[in-house]
């Protein structure tokens, strides 16, 4: 939620200024753009403008490393963000009046990781990290959605024994430690849909409102990435989609190869995973599992009561009406039932066609405070 930032009230909600113009990041491509300006003007996209006042910023980037059709849907290591910012803010709040988003490879150093030898980090910087970042094209590899969080010290993770599914899973959320009693946010939640547009929609928030933290410790990501990259071309070429090997299930009519990325976005069902229905005290379970692993309870959508029972009638929407294949574990061709983390989304038999080539970018995002 916005909290309107009382920039003035006993020196609470500081921003990091020092007079100099903050950069724009994703200045590349088409320019950001407001849908619903003010009517009979214009609403400025430059964020030193809108906080009424110069900013600063500083960079976080979280890891991710994954082989062609693998999906990367991981919460990362915390990443510590610079000491000289924790120190500042400690026992302050600061104000994030906007950010931006990019996925990057970075050559350089990567002050402070947290990556280790079995899980990934990442790294952070102010006001930005010395090197090289080339953006990664969404062609090669795709965002599902994201969660990321910025964490006080008053905070704690918690991880729920069921996700939460509005809009999408996620096991992971914060909250105040015991015996905490403040008025002010120990932590900030950014969560997008994006299916790629996260680059270039604008974050910025009114002159006058701002998302608050108090005493700014920690950055932690939970991204959902799909592997789409063909390995004959370099991981930031900007030639378009190249079409690779695409697993039998993919051939179904309702692909759309015509737009310009990888049907594997899709998260279609592959032969690497089994489903079966067994009878239990008289009620019909649906089960399924990866790689002939662990079977676990089908938790798809039953299309029983509101919102989905329109799906049980309506068809795909754009086709004869009956039941929507997603409504059923048998018809189930594709979705997020079939893209947990680590899993490939090709078949079996293409097991020896994915090269030992394993692709390491970060998903980078520059607040300003």
């Amino acid at each position: 939620m916005m909290r309107p930032c009382l920039l003035a009230a006993a020196g609470l909600c500081l921003r990091v200024a020092r007079g100099r113009e903050a950069p724009v990041m994703n200045e590349g491509g088409i320019p950001y753009a407001i849908s619903n300006a003010a009517p009979g003007g214009e609403y400025s996209t430059n964020f030193n403008v809108n906080a009424m006042g110069p900013v600063e910023h500083f960079d976080v980037y979280g890891e991710i490393r994954t082989r062609y059709s693998e999906v990367y849907w991981t919460r990362n290591e915390p990443i510590n963000l610079p000491p000289d910012l924790v120190k500042r803010f400690d026992g302050k709040v600061m104000a994030i009046t906007g950010y931006e988003i990019d996925q990057v490879t970075h050559a350089g150093p990567q002050p402070g990781s947290t990556t280790t030898d079995t899980k990934l980090g990442g790294f952070a910087c102010y006001p930005e990290c010395p090197g090289t970042d080339k953006s990664v094209p969404i062609y090669h590899a795709y965002n599902h959605h994201y969660f990321s969080w910025l964490v006080g010290k008053n905070a704690e993770m918690v991880i729920r024994d069921k996700p939460s599914r509005i809009p999408n899973p996620t096991w992971t959320s914060f909250r105040d430690r015991p015996g905490v009693n403040s008025q002010f946010p120990s932590s900030i939640v950014f969560k997008e849909n994006p299916g790629g547009e996260f680059r270039k929609s604008y974050h910025g928030y009114p002159g006058g409102f701002a998302q608050l933290v108090e005493s700014p410790q920690q950055w932690v990501v939970n991204p959902m990435q799909i592997d789409t990259h063909n390995r004959n071309v370099d991981i930031t070429d900007e030639s378009g989609y190249q079409p690779w090997f695409l697993p039998t299930s993919q051939q179904n009519r309702m692909t759309d190869f015509n737009s310009r990325l990888s049907p594997l976005i899709e998260c279609p069902c592959t032969d690497r995973v089994t489903r079966k229905i067994v009878n239990e005290s008289g009620k019909e379970m649906h089960y399924w599992a990866y790689m002939n692993g662990t079977f676990k309870e089908w938790e798809g959508y039953s299309c029983e009561g509101e919102p989905r029972s329109d799906m049980a009638q309506g068809g795909v929407g754009t086709g004869p009406p009956g039941p929507n294949p997603a409504c059923s574990m048998a018809t189930y061709h594709g979705g997020l039932q079939c893209c947990w983390p680590g899993w490939f989304l090709t078949d079996l038999a293409q097991e020896a066609l994915i090269p030992d080539k394993t692709d390491v970018y970060f998903l980078k995002w520059r607040y300003y405070p």
